[in-house]
């Protein structure tokens, strides 16, 4: 069988497509064009055909995720998964590497040395149930983000997520909305984007100072967003049984995994939810 291992590229895009069509993901050509300028991949070839993918992104000097890895249901059981696994990995330098395993990957992530931290509840549905969101506290403020916010959000992202990616959150800004919401003293206490992803709009990454405030906005965004489809990752089990009340259900729960433990959140600002699988 003469398969070439490949760097990913756009004209790669239409097949990746119907790759992931064929594992049951929702990413659009649009998906996948975001994420390739995001990151970089690499391709196994089948007789011009693409036949398996993974990618990866640096998200700042300390963390790279890795994702979108899919091989198609023919050539599956030939140990191409672990080839292009490989492959990536040897393209990584960076102290720890992130990923979100479905649960026919977890054996082999774990035979190439990642570890399970947590889980992941996917959340989706057709929003419904609104006119319940949480009130302020006295002295915060729900507004649009400005451009003098994004570098209080990059530090609030690094409290929650242990290490900057700030590289990764400029680059996401582009292709989002972002809503915050502030303390009396201008502290950001919140921070929430929203983007355009698969069937609807995806929130995430949220990041937030209690899970008061961090429901507080993601429900302001479900209360703009009534009637269409949204999709929400979160490490949070409680926010995912919150969802509920807003029509979105729990689809699926991945393994959060990584080379090298949980770099944790420093004090009590946590990250209740993902950019994506992907990017974390």
């Amino acid at each position: 069988m003469d398969i070439r291992l490949v760097p990913l590229t756009a004209d790669h895009l239409i097949q990746a497509v119907g790759l992931s069509e064929l594992a049951g993901w929702p990413h659009r050509e649009r998906d996948w064009q975001q994420l390739l300028s995001l990151g970089q991949g690499k391709a196994l070839i089948a007789s011009d055909r693409l036949i398996a993918t993974a990618m990866h992104w640096d998200c700042g000097p300390a963390l790279t995720t890795l994702g979108m890895v899919i091989v198609a249901p023919t050539h599956q059981r030939l140990g191409l998964g672990r080839q292009l696994m490989q492959a990536v990995l040897d393209e990584i330098f960076t102290a720890r590497i992130e990923l979100h395993a479905t649960q026919e990957g977890v054996a082999l992530y774990r035979a190439l040395g990642f570890d399970d931290i947590a889980g992941v509840h996917q959340c989706q549905g057709v929003v419904a149930g609104t006119g319940r969101v949480s009130p302020l506290l006295p002295g915060q403020g729900l507004r649009e983000m400005r451009g003098d916010d994004i570098e209080a959000f990059i530090r609030l992202d690094e409290q929650a997520c242990g290490t900057s990616r700030d590289r990764l959150l400029h680059a996401l800004l582009a292709y989002s909305d972002a809503q915050v919401i502030e303390h009396e003293d201008g502290r950001l206490a919140a921070v929430a984007l929203c983007r355009e992803f698969g069937h609807g709009r995806v929130i995430g990454p949220v990041v937030a100072d209690s899970p008061a405030v961090a429901r507080c906005l993601i429900g302001a965004w479900l209360e703009r967003l009534d009637g269409g489809f949204v999709r929400v990752d979160t490490p949070d089990p409680a926010l995912a049984k919150w969802l509920v009340a807003y029509g979105l259900q729990e689809v699926n729960c991945v393994n959060q995994m990584s080379t090298n433990g949980d770099a944790g959140s420093a004090g009590s600002v946590m990250r209740y939810a993902l950019a994506s699988q992907a990017l974390g």
